[in-house]
């Protein structure tokens, strides 16, 4: 696209010669007018919008300087090159104050002002491609952070996290040390492939409103449960209670007015002071959530709900102590934990068997979800033939090793074949602008999941493996054709070649021109 230029001067011969020297030797540039003065250009630059203004200082009524001060006052954007008979250095420094950096005395060479024109232009395409450059990186900024806010939600839930802790989270997260609580959001309707349309739009919906204006961060669906971490009020205008009352409310009125007949309940947790504690909040969550019906919406967790006493916390530790066991295929650790949960899960419903069911069911929905974040599909089946805590126990417990074997087979066999998938699939598409969460659906694991073993696997994180990719091809593509680097850097999955070129410098510590001209010697 042409670059606009706007020729400003009170002799015509000066600008009818500008404009026929551009136009015959700069193929580039467009000239969209000629005006005689200040005043003109002031009201004309509005409406024709050039990227260039070129024009004398010294005119009649207001001069080029004045205009310069007043058209920057609306298009800042706007370059300038300034002509003037008077080589004085007063008319340069005040031109300068103005931000005008080019500054021509008349007559002036053909060469001089062609060349002045050209640095301008190149000015003006440069400062382009940084703001192209500087928007993509924020596009992909926000699509990282949301897509990593999700990502702790679930690594919070499931104790994923290893290599940065609950404190490196919260500065980044929750710099204001607010507050924080679990909010679970269930959509009510069918987990089926004619849903997953409407269901993707309302996830998306959801997220997006929860981060505006900060209210809170959205967990992965998984079977219509939206797990959301919500910062407390900022104010203590409201309480926590009625801040997350106030949330709920809005979210379904929200909701309800872009999905006609779309019906949700929500749970909410109370409030904890910290990243450590949020699997708390989130469990009070879930058990107010399964309070609610199609007339109770939405409801606060209380202790009339579930008991806060010390066997709960007992119940709740070793319940994540067998969850933890199970993700790692620890079998005895897990049936250590098992046992201990069973025992004091029983003394909690006074051995009633139907109640001990029903608490186990609940356990298998977590566990299910847990292990379909690793990418390892299992059946849960609620009824159950046992009539006695010994039966029952009995059959939780093979049931256990059963799941145990099944992740020590995959730990040591399928994550292999998974992760060659996963590599396969890079190498075939490394061309095009794939992201670690197209990847990770394309292998059915959740994408911090992947990320996870992906790095502990191969050693290096997913970019610098694509990048590694990307690169040996490039180099493959140096030796063997004459493609140019541009194009080359197009076929190679990078748009652009700047960009590109700095990425195989920092690989190959030598220049895409340089590594070319030492593999031809």
């Amino acid at each position: 696209m042409k670059l606009k230029l706007l020729i400003v001067d009170d002799e015509s011969i000066a600008r009818e010669a500008l404009r026929k020297m551009i136009e015959d030797n700069l193929p580039e540039i467009s000239v969209i007018g000629e005006l005689n003065n200040g005043r003109q250009v002031i009201e004309q630059a509005p409406i024709l919008l050039p990227d260039m203004i070129m024009m004398d200082i010294k005119m009649p009524g207001i001069d080029g300087v004045e205009a310069v001060k007043q058209i920057r006052s609306s298009l800042p954007a706007v370059k300038f090159i300034m002509v003037s008979a008077y080589n004085t250095f007063d008319y340069a420094k005040r031109a300068m104050r103005e931000g005008v950096k080019e500054y021509l005395l008349k007559p002036s060479k053909k060469t001089e002002i062609l060349e002045t024109i050209q640095r301008v232009s190149q000015e003006i395409q440069q400062e382009r491609r940084s703001e192209r450059e500087n928007e993509e990186i924020r596009n992909s900024y926000k699509k990282a952070l949301s897509f990593v806010q999700s990502e702790w939600v679930s690594a919070l839930l499931f104790d994923h996290i290893q290599d940065v802790g609950h404190e490196e989270w919260e500065s980044v997260f929750n710099p204001d040390e607010q507050e924080i609580y679990a909010m679970v959001i269930r959509l009510d309707m069918a987990v089926e492939p004619e849903t997953k349309t409407l269901r993707k739009q309302i996830y998306k919906v959801i997220r997006q409103w929860f981060q505006d204006e900060n209210r809170g961060y959205a967990g992965p669906m998984t079977d219509n449960h939206i797990p959301m971490l919500m910062l407390g009020s900022s104010t203590s205008e409201y309480s926590s209670q009625t801040h997350a009352i106030h949330l709920a409310k809005a979210l379904i009125h929200k909701l309800e007015k872009i999905f006609m007949n779309t019906f949700i309940n929500i749970g909410i947790g109370t409030p904890v002071k910290s990243a450590n504690a949020y699997v708390n909040s989130y469990s009070e969550a879930m058990v107010a959530l399964e309070e609610t019906n199609g007339n109770v919406r939405y409801l606060y967790y209380h202790q009339l709900l579930g008991s806060q006493d010390k066997a709960t916390a007992d119940i709740r530790y070793y319940e994540h102590q067998l969850m933890t066991a199970v993700k790692n295929g620890q079998i005895k650790e897990m049936m250590t934990a098992f046992h201990s949960y069973f025992i004091l899960l029983s003394e909690s419903y006074h051995h009633d068997v139907k109640q001990m069911k029903e608490s186990l069911w609940e356990m298998w929905v977590v566990l299910s979800r847990m292990l379909k974040d690793m990418g390892i599909t299992v059946d849960i089946i609620k009824q159950s033939s046992a009539t006695t805590l010994q039966s029952l126990s009995q059959s939780a417990q093979a049931r256990l090793l059963k799941i145990a074997e099944e992740i020590a087979h995959w730990q040591t066999h399928d994550l292999e074949g998974v992760l060659f998938q996963a590599k396969t699939y890079i190498e075939s598409h490394y061309a095009r602008s794939i992201s670690l969460e197209d990847v990770a659906n394309q292998i059915q694991l959740s994408p911090y999941y992947f990320s996870k073993v992906f790095k502990e696997r191969m050693g290096m994180t997913y970019i610098d493996y694509l990048t590694k990719i990307r690169i040996e091809q490039a180099k493959l593509l140096m030796r063997s054709t004459d493609k140019s680097q541009k194009e080359i850097c197009f076929e190679v999955g990078y748009r652009d070649p700047n960009y590109f070129s700095r990425v195989f410098k920092k690989w190959t510590h030598m220049s895409p021109t340089e590594y070319r001209q030492e593999e031809r010697t």
